[in-house]
């Protein structure tokens, strides 16, 4: 079976952006808020107002994430019309995240009893408003368990590990999806759920899994409209709006590109709707563009790709202890700026390697316990999976 790879190049690259986001916020927080207070260089208040950002514009990249989801969680059913793999997916889908998201948080925890946090003793230094205060964080085994299995899916309980904030959107927008192709499956009434939860979403991370279920579909069974958009002015001019909309910066857009994209006259939050279209206008280019899979599928990619869940799960853990330590030591007797950048060339080699060795240990094992899980449920009613066109991992987070 053939694997539809620049998927997972996207996902890996967007992963990147995201561990590029979070160091920014810590060393260089002026990049998010324009305060002068914590600038530590002059261009900091030029690179915010302009498309650069998008090298560090991680709201941008979990919009992307989102996308995605919605796109992959929807991709066997449209390929198999079978329902059963829906059933499938939903009953996995809880059991294939909560094993990296627990293993996250328990190294969270073990550095918390080690006091292996440095987070709070270089914010004065770097001026970052992170709100992680991890000397407030329970030092109880049992609520540490439960907030890993149940609030963070549950309530949304993202203390422990600040970027688990996703989780909840994640499994909720992952069941959304499923609801649908269980209940719309590929009638034409479809079309007017579609528009439906689109408007009624509209204000919603939740929206990003729509759009990416529409997009599925119409890559599926409107070949025709695909083939419209693969002509070459439209990959060209749908990723140039996707790239304008998703770098739509945190701070004021006032006197600047982007004022035209500022719709908060409407209530809508400018930032919120903006990524969430950009991600699906840029979605768009990269289906309709075989030059952008093509960069998409290298090697490099695909494996940032594969290891990009556990990237995501464990980089903010690596940041606030060893990068921040890092940091600590060096600065005073290196410049601020340089200091930064050899605690970041130290410490991202290892958020590589031990990411790699979470995906290897960790994620590919949830994976194979959510599918014994759901045979030892189902085994009677599984039938053999019917030959597919291609494959898409099931990665669909990051």
């Amino acid at each position: 079976m053939k694997k539809i790879s620049f998927l997972d190049g996207l996902r890996g690259t967007a992963a990147v952006v995201v561990v590029i986001s979070h160091f920014v916020q810590v060393f260089y927080p002026s990049l998010f808020t324009l305060r002068p207070e914590m600038m530590h260089n002059q261009f900091e208040a030029w690179l915010s107002k302009t498309p650069f950002n998008l090298f560090y514009n991680g709201n941008f990249s979990v919009c992307i994430f989102f996308v995605l989801s919605g796109f992959v969680l929807s991709y066997k059913y449209w390929e198999t019309r079978r329902v059963d793999v829906v059933i499938e997916s939903t009953v996995k889908r809880y059991f294939r995240l909560v094993l990296p998201v627990f293993f996250s948080i328990l190294l969270v925890y073990i550095i918390l009893l080690l006091n292996g946090f440095s987070l709070e003793t270089v914010s004065p230094i770097t001026y970052t408003d992170m709100t992680t205060h991890y000397h407030a964080l329970s030092h109880d085994f049992v609520t540490m368990v439960r907030t890993a299995f149940f609030d963070t899916f549950f309530l949304g309980n993202a203390d422990y590990n600040p970027v688990l904030w996703t989780m909840n959107y994640e499994l909720i927008g992952s069941y959304l999806i499923f609801a649908m192709l269980i209940v719309c499956r590929d009638t034409p009434y479809r079309y007017v759920a579609y528009l439906l939860l689109i408007y009624m979403l509209r204000h919603s991370y939740y929206l990003a899994f729509v759009l990416g279920l529409l997009l599925c579909d119409v890559y599926h069974n409107h070949q025709r409209t695909l083939h419209v958009f693969q002509k070459p002015y439209i990959p060209l001019l749908t990723g140039i709006l996707g790239l304008y909309m998703g770098s739509y910066p945190y701070i004021d857009t006032s006197n600047t590109i982007y004022a035209l994209l500022d719709v908060s006259f409407m209530g809508y939050d400018p930032m919120k709707f903006n990524h969430v279209w950009g991600a699906f206008f840029l979605m768009i280019a990269i289906l309709a563009s075989t030059g952008i899979q093509k960069i998409l599928s290298s090697p490099i990619c695909v494996f940032l790709g594969n290891i990009s869940f556990s990237l995501y799960l464990l980089h903010f853990t690596i940041l606030c202890s060893v990068s921040g330590y890092i940091f600590s030591l060096l600065n005073g007797s290196f410049s601020y700026n340089v200091s930064v950048c050899i605690s970041f060339l130290l410490s991202f080699p290892l958020m590589m390697v031990g990411s790699y060795l979470m995906y290897r240990y960790i994620d590919t094992t949830s994976i194979f316990w959510a599918k014994k899980f759901y045979l030892t449920l189902f085994r009677k009613q599984v039938k053999p999976p019917r030959v597919k066109k291609a494959y898409v991992q099931d990665n669909s987070l990051l």
